[in-house]
């Protein structure tokens, strides 16, 4: 490979990161009010709280909903260095940034494994374009932990991606995605199933496996200091309720949400039951039968595989089935486009479909972050602006303070904001 052919590939992954940077930040900015400087969402600000509150160590330590969420609290100490006011043009930037960085190796993965430049440019920005994103996820940093499994994702599914790269990036990204999602360790299984050099490849998984297991001790090492605020425990009503939500949330993944959806939810729950488990099932059986097959298959159904495992998983431990499809959709929409464009040779009907795909993600009506998020209401200046005036009125040392969208006001939210992560402030630090 000469050093030519790296040096084009290397700007053009930086420009794609920058591109994909600037598309994150500006999801948030075109929303109603979303003006980047007073939209702080949630875990964005209260890591950064915590750490200002008690240091980096002790809130490394603390697991917050039975987890350590180690690398967003690290991006949180650099916010935590800054005053409040600063801290949610400064934790959109992080998030942007970050999010940055994924799409840039996403496209150095797809490419150097053997991708089109095209397939690697769109299959880069599905994390940033598509429109699953826009209801909480979409350029926040203590949201990373979907862009990063993604990125897993492509490395462990996509074909030969895990021996087109150096050791030491399927290492680091291995380590980083499996502290921030330790249920990744499973899709390990599959991609070393689709994995048809395999033989070859054998050190490259021995140290993915061995580095994951890692990162999964320091997750357990973590989550044993505190008993998680959630109730955790599979059953039966949950899997029934993600295989009804299933069809609609394939249908998201490749429309959006404004083209036929409603259609699909007026279905019969038990139709949608029906379709979702035949469609599950379905992806289950080609994972046994397709590894010998063509590498349009392999790729698609390890990554939807993948993508039913990483969603279900959480779905039945913690019931929130809703909110975890994210996992489900980007994968899907990857499948799909690697089924189109993943080819040597890409027709024209093709090429008119992955265009429809495109317009589906950007005018799907979810491109702007979602009001739940960014509403005159949760301006982050206002919060700050309250609390300052209690402690005024009041002479007190230390208040609560808010973060969009009014968090943590409910008791699912308050469970969380508890401990050395409350949202608890110090008056003289406003």
């Amino acid at each position: 490979m000469s050093i030519k052919w790296r040096t084009s590939r290397l700007i053009e992954a930086v420009a794609l990161g920058a591109f994909g940077s600037l598309v994150s930040l500006l999801r948030v900015s075109v929303s109603t009010v979303g003006l980047v400087p007073n939209v702080l969402w949630a875990e964005d600000g209260l890591f950064p709280l915590c750490i200002r509150n008690y240091g980096v160590v002790n809130c490394l330590r603390e697991p917050y909903s039975g987890w350590p969420h180690s690398v967003p609290k690290l991006l949180g100490a650099v916010i935590a260095l800054f005053p409040l006011s600063s801290w949610a043009i400064l934790a959109n930037f992080v998030a942007a940034s970050a999010v940055g960085v994924v799409v840039a190796l996403v496209f150095v993965l797809v490419t150097r494994a053997g991708g089109a430049r095209s397939l690697g440019l769109i299959m880069s920005l599905i994390p940033v374009f598509h429109p699953v994103l826009s209801v909480e996820s979409i350029n926040s940093y203590a949201n990373l932990y979907i862009p990063v499994a993604f990125l897993a994702l492509i490395m462990y599914c996509f074909p030969n991606a895990l021996r087109g790269n150096s050791g030491s990036l399927v290492a680091y990204v291995t380590f980083i995605a499996i502290l921030t999602v330790p249920s990744l360790l499973v899709v390990l299984v599959v991609g070393l199933w689709f994995d048809s050099e395999r033989q070859v490849n054998t050190r490259r998984w021995v140290s993915v496996v061995v580095v994951g297991g890692v990162a999964i001790v320091v997750n357990l090492l973590v989550a044993s200091r505190q008993q998680s605020e959630r109730q955790i425990g599979p059953n039966a009503i949950r899997l029934f309720e993600y295989l009804r939500l299933f069809p609609v949330k394939i249908w998201d993944s490749l429309v959006g949400f404004d083209y036929g959806r409603e259609a699909i939810y007026q279905l019969n729950s038990q139709v949608r039951l029906a379709i979702g488990s035949t469609i599950v099932l379905s992806v289950f059986v080609l994972a046994i039968f397709a590894r010998r097959r063509s590498l349009s298959l392999r790729a698609a159904v390890g990554l939807t595989a993948s993508g039913i495992l990483l969603s279900l998983i959480p779905s039945l431990a913690y019931g929130v089935i809703d909110r975890y499809f994210v996992w489900l959709s980007l994968p899907v929409s990857a499948a799909f486009t690697y089924v189109l464009l993943g080819t040597s040779r890409v027709s024209r009907s093709k090429k008119v479909l992955v265009s429809l795909l495109a317009v589906s993600w950007l005018f799907g009506g979810a491109f702007p972050a979602a009001e739940s998020r960014v509403t005159p209401s949760y301006s982050w200046s206002r919060y700050l602006s309250e609390a300052r005036d209690r402690c005024r009125a009041s002479q007190i040392s230390v208040t609560e303070i808010y973060f969009a969208p009014n968090w943590p006001f409910d008791e699912g939210s308050q469970l969380q904001a508890s401990g050395l992560h409350s949202n608890r402030v110090r008056c003289t630090d406003l």
